[in-house]
């Protein structure tokens, strides 16, 4: 592909989850021109991550950022953030290029997402979202509130967030939703079929950070609830809709 070698990749990881890393890194290799790979409490470096294109970042170095950690070094152009417990297709990075080239860098682009059902929440995690989801069928393009991180794109002309944009760890989505909502970027999800972005089931029950953080999300609901969240579409989807 054309913009292979520019394009960057960022994904964060912790170490129950070292066989799984190896395995979503090995679907996205050669698909992007660098790889930074941020390790929350590795005591080493794993084997596999010895290669050219890929640079570790350490906890040990930067502290636990937990999954806001594969946001640590973006740069300018394509922006690429996977999950370590994900399979991506072969055409992944190139559908994903198209989608944005398509909106003109209007949005950023994930496959994961959800819109808020009502204002205020009760529980960020257990009230009700319309998810969109990246295991499913998903048969249109569509805008959201928050963009799943772990299959997000975008360009650096479109938005850039900064590490200090994240100021708690494992809330990524969060974060970067928050950040899109004050620079008024739409967030896409995608059309994509079911199977498309594949789990890869090895990750041991608990251990995601939905499990985790389900029950204690108070610093989660508040932030949804400090604001009137918007779902901001692109000015020429925009122009479509109003006849202009």
């Amino acid at each position: 592909m054309t913009f292979t070698s520019t394009i960057k990749l960022g994904v964060a990881s912790i170490p129950e989850r070292e066989q799984s890393l190896e395995v979503a890194l090995d679907s996205l290799y050669n698909q992007v021109g660098k790889i930074t790979v941020y390790l929350n409490g590795y005591p080493d470096v794993p084997q596999f991550l010895k290669r050219g294109k890929i640079k570790v970042l350490r906890s040990q170095a930067y502290g636990n950022r937990g999954d806001a950690g594969k946001f640590f070094t973006p740069g300018r152009g394509y922006n690429f953030h996977a999950d370590d417990d994900l399979i991506y297709p072969p055409d992944y990075v190139e559908k994903t290029l198209a989608k944005l080239e398509e909106y003109k860098h209007e949005c950023a682009v994930s496959y994961h997402g959800r819109i808020l059902y009502q204002s205020p929440v009760q529980s960020y995690y257990r009230d009700a979202f319309r998810v969109y989801h990246c295991l499913k069928d998903q048969p249109e393009d569509a805008f959201a509130q928050f963009a799943g991180t772990g299959a997000l794109a975008y360009h650096s002309s479109t938005i850039m967030p900064r590490r200090s944009d994240f100021r708690a760890p494992n809330m990524a989505d969060i974060w970067f939703g928050l950040l899109a909502q004050k620079r008024e970027v739409p967030l896409l999800i995608a059309a994509h079929r079911a199977g498309w972005i594949r789990d890869t089931k090895l990750i041991k029950p608990g251990a995601t950070i939905y499990q985790k953080e389900k029950n204690r999300d108070e610093l989660q609901t508040s932030i949804v609830n400090s604001r009137k969240w918007v779902v901001f579409q692109p000015r020429e989807k925009m122009n479509n809709v109003n006849g202009i």
